[in-house]
C-alpha cells in the first residue's frame, strides 16, 4: 500500500474502486453485439459513407450545443443525485421510434440521442458536485464521449482512459475560454437568452472533431444496426439503452477520478487506481464480493 492509499479516506477509496470498475467496462460495441448479434460489428456494409457522414454532421450539432449550454435547463445544485434511468427510458424511446424508420429516421434520432446522452453525462457530473453552468464542465462533459476502452485488459483499459484525457487537455482548457467567452458576450447583450452556435470557435472545433474520432464509432454502430431490417424496435430500444449505459458509467467513473482529483491530487489519485487494478489481478478468495456489484449501484 503506498502513501496515497493510507492517506485517503475509506470511503474516498471506495468511490475510486468504482470509477475503476466504471472506466474499465467492456465497450459499448461488445456489449451491444452480445445483445443484438454481430451485425453491429460491420457498420460499413449496412451504412453507406454518405449517410455515415451526415450522422456525424447530427452529432456535431449536438455536441456543439451542449458546450454552448444544452445544460441550461438544467437546475443548480451540484451534489444533486443524478437521475440515470430516466435518461435510459427517454433514450430508449428515442431507439424504438428510430428503429421504425431505419436509416431515415437517424435525421431525428441522432441529435436527440446524443443530446440525451450529454444531458446524462452533465447530470452525472452535477451529482459529482461540479458545476454544469460552468463552462469548463460543460466542455468536459463532451470529452467523456471520446473515453472509454476497447480492450478487455484492466490496465489497458485505465491507461487509455488517462492517454485520452492528456490528448485532449490543452484543447479542451481552449475550448473552454471560447465558450466562457460567448457566453460573457451574450450576457452583455439585452434579451439575449442563449449563445449562438451558428459558428464555434477554432478550438471547440478542433475538440469536436477529435471526440468524434472515438465517438463515431460506437454511434454509427448504433444506428447501422438498429437500421437493420432483422432488427426490430425492441432491439433498438436496448441499444439506447446500452448506449446511454455505457456512457453513463464512463462519466461516472470519470467525475468520481476528477472530483478525487481535486481533493488529493492528480498523482495520488492515479497511484490508487492503478493500485487497485493490481488488486483486482489476484485470485478472489469464495468470500469475496463480486467486484460488478460496484458498477451496478452506480445506477
Amino acid at each position: 500500500m503506498n502513501s496515497a492509499d493510507t492517506e485517503m479516506s475509506q470511503e474516498d477509496r471506495a468511490a475510486l474502486v468504482q470509477a475503476v470498475e466504471c472506466l474499465t467496462t467492456e465497450s459499448f460495441v461488445v456489449k451491444a453485439a452480445g445483445a443484438v448479434g454481430s451485425v453491429l460489428t460491420l457498420p460499413g456494409k449496412v451504412m453507406p459513407k454518405r449517410v455515415k457522414t451526415w450522422v456525424l454532421d447530427f452529432a456535431q450539432s449536438a455536441i456543439k450545443a451542449s458546450m454552448y449550454g444544452a445544460s441550461a435547463t438544467m437546475r443548480d445544485g451540484p451534489g444533486t443525485p443524478a437521475s440515470t434511468k430516466t435518461h435510459k427510458v427517454l433514450t430508449a424511446v428515442s431507439g424504438a421510434a428510430g428503429g421504425v424508420f431505419g436509416l431515415a429516421g437517424a435525421a431525428v434520432e441522432v441529435p436527440f440521442t446524443t443530446t440525451l446522452t450529454l444531458r446524462a453525462i452533465a447530470d452525472i457530473a452535477r451529482s459529482e458536485g461540479f458545476d454544469v453552468k460552468d463552462a469548463s464542465v460543460r466542455v468536459e462533459c463532451a470529452t467523456v464521449l471520446s473515453m472509454g476502452s476497447d480492450s478487455s485488459d484492466d490496465d489497458e483499459a485505465l491507461e487509455g482512459y488517462f492517454t485520452s484525457r492528456s490528448a485532449l487537455a490543452h484543447i479542451a482548457v481552449k475550448a473552454s475560454e471560447e465558450v466562457a467567452k460567448a457566453a460573457a458576450e451574450a450576457a452583455t447583450k439585452a434579451g439575449l437568452k442563449s449563445i449562438s452556435t451558428d459558428t464555434a470557435g477554432s478550438w471547440v472545433g478542433q475538440l469536436i472533431v477529435k471526440i468524434l474520432e472515438r465517438f463515431g464509432i460506437p454511434l454509427t454502430s448504433k444506428i447501422a444496426a438498429g437500421a437493420v431490417p432483422v432488427i426490430s424496435a425492441v432491439s433498438a430500444a436496448t441499444l439506447n439503452t446500452l448506449f446511454t449505459d455505457y456512457y453513463q458509467a464512463i462519466a461516472r467513473g470519470h467525475f468520481i477520478t476528477r472530483r478525487l482529483e481535486n481533493k488529493y491530487g492528480e498523482e495520488a489519485v492515479r497511484a490508487v487506481m492503478k493500485g487497485i487494478v493490481e488488486e483486482r489481478r489476484r485470485p478472489v478468495s469464495p468470500t469475496s464480493t463480486v467486484r460488478s456489484a460496484t458498477a451496478r449501484r452506480r445506477a
